[in-house]
């Protein structure tokens, strides 16, 4: 995906792209199921079939949404002082993602956020 952003693509743009997509398709497949039964042409059968689908779907891709999401607390510390800190602090799962900006923060208050839904 470099090739498509100015900055590279990392580890909170797949988590954005991860934790999201999933909810956007529900609330689609919710609209069209609302439709349909609006229009009557779709039995109350059919609209469970959706949300059926729709929850096979998230049982198979919850593992690797569960996994990048707890994976966007871990940073590790480099460069150690005589203080005991760290003079950088960068994303364990993503070296490109220094833990010491707001981009991070950001990410970790979205990620706590995932975390709870």
């Amino acid at each position: 995906f470099d090739c498509m952003y100015e900055r590279s693509f990392d580890h909170f743009d797949a988590l954005l792209l991860e934790s999201l997509v999933p909810l956007f398709l529900l609330v689609g497949a919710w609209v069209l199921t609302s439709a349909h039964k609006m229009t009557k042409h779709a039995a109350a059968k059919k609209s469970h079939r959706v949300l059926e689908h729709w929850l096979t779907a998230l049982f198979l891709i919850l593992p690797v949404i569960s996994r990048r999401v707890c994976s966007s607390f871990r940073c590790t510390g480099y460069d150690l002082n005589d203080d005991n800190t760290f003079s950088y602090m960068y994303l364990k799962t993503d070296s490109s993602l220094d833990c010491t900006t707001d981009r991070y923060w950001v990410m970790f208050a979205f990620a706590s956020a995932m975390v709870a839904v």
